[in-house]
Protein backbone atom coordinates (compact mmCIF):
# COMPACT_ATOMS: atom_id res chain seq x y z
CA UNK A 1 0.00 0.00 0.00
CA UNK A 2 1.42 3.38 -1.03
CA UNK A 3 0.97 6.23 1.44
CA UNK A 4 -0.01 9.57 -0.12
CA UNK A 5 1.63 12.59 1.55
CA UNK A 6 0.80 16.27 1.23
CA UNK A 7 4.44 17.24 0.76
CA UNK A 8 7.68 15.41 0.14
CA UNK A 9 9.80 14.42 3.13
CA UNK A 10 13.45 15.53 3.06
CA UNK A 11 16.31 14.48 5.35
CA UNK A 12 17.54 17.58 7.15
CA UNK A 13 19.29 18.19 10.45
CA UNK A 14 18.24 21.66 11.51
CA UNK A 15 18.14 23.41 14.89
CA UNK A 16 14.62 23.88 16.16
CA UNK A 17 13.22 25.27 19.38
CA UNK A 18 10.01 24.18 21.05
CA UNK A 19 8.20 26.99 22.81
CA UNK A 20 5.96 25.66 25.58
CA UNK A 21 4.95 26.72 29.09
CA UNK A 22 7.25 29.74 28.95
CA UNK A 23 10.27 27.54 28.19
CA UNK A 24 12.49 27.20 25.14
CA UNK A 25 13.46 23.57 24.61
CA UNK A 26 16.12 22.82 22.00
CA UNK A 27 15.35 20.18 19.39
CA UNK A 28 16.77 18.97 16.10
CA UNK A 29 15.01 17.88 12.96
CA UNK A 30 15.71 14.54 11.28
CA UNK A 31 13.13 14.78 8.50
CA UNK A 32 11.21 17.85 7.35
CA UNK A 33 8.29 18.55 5.06
CA UNK A 34 6.01 21.50 4.48
CA UNK A 35 3.40 20.16 6.90
CA UNK A 36 5.56 18.92 9.78
CA UNK A 37 8.73 17.16 10.82
CA UNK A 38 10.31 14.27 12.65
CA UNK A 39 12.19 15.90 15.49
CA UNK A 40 14.52 14.73 18.25
CA UNK A 41 13.98 16.34 21.65
CA UNK A 42 14.96 15.78 25.28
CA UNK A 43 11.28 15.91 26.31
CA UNK A 44 8.83 13.17 25.38
CA UNK A 45 5.73 15.17 24.59
CA UNK A 46 2.53 13.13 24.59
CA UNK A 47 0.50 12.75 21.43
CA UNK A 48 -1.87 15.69 21.03
CA UNK A 49 0.41 18.23 22.73
CA UNK A 50 -0.09 21.69 21.18
CA UNK A 51 3.27 23.43 20.75
CA UNK A 52 5.01 26.28 18.95
CA UNK A 53 8.12 25.56 16.90
CA UNK A 54 10.79 28.14 16.07
CA UNK A 55 13.53 27.64 13.51
CA UNK A 56 16.65 28.59 15.46
CA UNK A 57 18.38 30.11 12.40
CA UNK A 58 15.65 32.28 10.86
CA UNK A 59 13.33 32.89 13.84
CA UNK A 60 10.15 31.81 12.02
CA UNK A 61 7.54 30.43 14.44
CA UNK A 62 4.71 28.03 13.57
CA UNK A 63 2.06 26.25 15.62
CA UNK A 64 1.57 22.53 15.54
CA UNK A 65 0.94 19.41 17.54
CA UNK A 66 2.57 16.09 18.33
CA UNK A 67 0.92 13.40 16.20
CA UNK A 68 3.33 10.60 17.07
CA UNK A 69 5.58 10.02 20.04
CA UNK A 70 8.14 7.31 19.37
CA UNK A 71 10.97 5.59 21.14
CA UNK A 72 14.31 7.01 22.20
CA UNK A 73 16.93 7.52 19.50
CA UNK A 74 20.48 6.16 19.98
CA UNK A 75 21.57 9.65 21.10
CA UNK A 76 19.08 9.54 24.01
CA UNK A 77 16.60 11.98 22.50
CA UNK A 78 12.90 11.26 21.97
CA UNK A 79 11.53 10.91 18.44
CA UNK A 80 8.46 13.05 17.84
CA UNK A 81 6.32 13.37 14.75
CA UNK A 82 4.82 16.85 14.58
CA UNK A 83 2.24 18.35 12.27
CA UNK A 84 1.85 22.06 11.69
CA UNK A 85 -1.56 23.73 11.72
CA UNK A 86 -0.85 24.96 8.16
CA UNK A 87 1.78 24.23 5.51
CA UNK A 88 4.82 26.31 6.43
CA UNK A 89 7.45 26.55 3.69
CA UNK A 90 8.80 29.76 5.29
CA UNK A 91 9.89 27.78 8.36
CA UNK A 92 12.46 25.76 6.44
CA UNK A 93 13.37 28.39 3.84
CA UNK A 94 16.12 27.21 1.51
CA UNK A 95 16.65 24.03 3.55
CA UNK A 96 13.52 22.46 2.03
CA UNK A 97 14.07 21.32 -1.54
CA UNK A 98 11.11 19.30 -2.84
CA UNK A 99 13.39 17.89 -5.56
CA UNK A 100 16.10 16.75 -3.15
CA UNK A 101 17.44 13.25 -3.52
CA UNK A 102 17.99 13.20 0.26
CA UNK A 103 14.65 11.68 1.19
CA UNK A 104 14.02 8.99 3.80
CA UNK A 105 12.97 6.65 1.02
CA UNK A 106 16.18 7.30 -0.94
CA UNK A 107 18.27 6.86 2.21
CA UNK A 108 16.55 3.53 2.96
CA UNK A 109 17.04 2.37 -0.63
CA UNK A 110 20.74 3.36 -0.57
CA UNK A 111 21.20 1.58 2.76
CA UNK A 112 19.52 -1.57 1.43
CA UNK A 113 21.65 -1.45 -1.74
CA UNK A 114 24.86 -1.06 0.30
CA UNK A 115 23.86 -3.97 2.56
CA UNK A 116 23.11 -6.16 -0.47
CA UNK A 117 26.45 -5.29 -2.08
CA UNK A 118 28.29 -5.97 1.18
CA UNK A 119 26.55 -9.36 1.48
CA UNK A 120 27.46 -10.23 -2.12
CA UNK A 121 31.08 -9.20 -1.54
CA UNK A 122 31.23 -11.27 1.64
CA UNK A 123 29.79 -14.28 -0.20
CA UNK A 124 32.34 -13.92 -3.01
CA UNK A 125 35.28 -13.58 -0.62
CA UNK A 126 34.19 -16.61 1.42
CA UNK A 127 33.98 -18.69 -1.77
CA UNK A 128 37.45 -17.75 -3.03
CA UNK A 129 39.47 -19.64 -0.38
CA UNK A 130 37.43 -22.78 -0.99
CA UNK A 131 38.01 -22.51 -4.74
CA UNK A 132 41.71 -21.85 -4.23
CA UNK A 133 42.00 -24.81 -1.89
CA UNK A 134 40.22 -27.01 -4.41
CA UNK A 135 42.63 -25.94 -7.19
CA UNK A 136 45.77 -26.56 -5.12
CA UNK A 137 44.66 -29.97 -3.86
CA UNK A 138 47.12 -32.62 -4.99
CA UNK A 139 46.06 -36.17 -5.77
CA UNK A 140 46.91 -38.71 -3.10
Amino acid sequence: MHEQRRSRRVLATLPLEILANGEVIPATTAVINLNGALILCSVKWPQGSELKFRHAENGVVVRGSVVWSGDVAPNGLHKLGVEFTAASPELWGSHYDPNSLETPEAAAAAEAKAAKEAAQAATKSSQKPAQTAAKTKTPA
